[in-house]
């Protein structure tokens, strides 16, 4: 839990979304984390993913096994399109993008954060009518008969049309959604489960954990069964536990930070914690998708002594 190797990136050039030179004080560095579970931190850069000349990633995440990664992608006209990103398994680089078809592409939808549930049949997208932070809303797609998401709706339940409701994570079987909400300057954390009786999603809940805030950006990742959760805040990335979906999460620890001239956001990770990517961005149309491999102890945790328990 001692370091995290300097990150290679790359700084605008002119109007290009890549350049060549080189972000040299882009870094991680892993704090030692209290005895909260036997989990152990220490990533290291990897590798900055493939994604083509085409296109800007923007923020997306990974499928539930680690295989998929659903991203956003923004053209040199700034139109963006919902993509995947496929490998053979866990661990292995990922193929280049390739665009999704159905009415979520058709043009419609600003869409970007895609999560989908474990089986893929579901995803949870942010679109902003607007195309600003302020206009952000949750929405629901389902997969039709030829594999393709095409029947979509606002989650009404969720979403507050006066701030935005932004960094969506859904639950393996598609029941619980985890995600942010920001009116002003103040971030909080929410989840909303299906509980009416037409299988919509019910009036969101605080998840009652607070997370040190450094600037307008707060994302998380949970593990598969929701016991786990991690956070990126700013330059800090926070990591929590619970024994089950019924408790509360200790208090959040610091795992990691950065000391970073982009703009960090997005934080995704392979359920052993072997893995983690977040989306990166150096400048004007200059962003990146960035892979790191933990060189600690991956093994699933068992919950230790809490540390001021809430």
């Amino acid at each position: 839990m001692k370091r995290i190797n300097k990150l290679a990136g790359f700084a605008l050039l002119g109007m290009f979304f890549m350049g060549s030179a080189t972000v040299s004080n882009l870094r991680i560095n892993a704090p030692e984390v209290p005895a909260v579970t036997e989990r152990s931190f220490e990533f290291e850069y990897s590798n900055q993913v493939e994604v083509g000349a085409d296109m800007m990633p923007l923020i997306g995440q990974l499928s539930k096994d680690g295989r998929t990664m659903y991203l956003t992608g923004q053209n040199h006209q700034g139109k963006k399109h919902l993509y995947k990103m496929t490998r053979s398994s866990a661990g292995a680089n990922f193929s280049l993008p390739k665009k999704l078809g159905g009415a979520i592409n058709e043009g419609k939808y600003d869409i970007i954060m895609p999560t989908v549930s474990k089986d893929e049949q579901t995803m949870v997208f942010v679109h902003s009518a607007n195309g600003m932070q302020n206009g952000n809303d949750l929405y629901i797609a389902t997969k039709d008969a030829a594999g393709e998401y095409s029947s979509i709706e606002p989650l009404d339940a969720a979403n507050d049309p006066n701030i935005s409701d932004s960094y969506p994570w859904l639950s393996a079987d598609g029941n619980r959604l985890y995600f942010t909400k920001q009116h002003g300057s103040k971030i909080t954390f929410y989840f909303s489960e299906r509980a009416n009786a037409d299988g919509t999603f019910g009036k969101p809940v605080a998840l009652g954990v607070d997370f040190p805030k450094t600037n307008n950006n707060m994302s998380c990742h949970l593990s598969a069964d929701e016991k786990e959760l991690y956070v990126l805040s700013g330059e800090s990335i926070y990591y929590a536990v619970r024994k089950t979906t019924q408790d509360k999460f200790t208090l959040p620890v610091e795992i990691a930070n950065t000391s970073n001239s982009g703009y960090l956001s997005g934080i995704t990770l392979t359920d052993d914690a072997s893995e983690m990517f977040v989306y990166n961005s150096v400048g004007f149309r200059n962003t990146q998708v960035l892979r790191f491999t933990n060189k600690s102890n991956t093994s699933k945790p068992t919950l230790n002594t809490p540390v001021g328990e809430k």
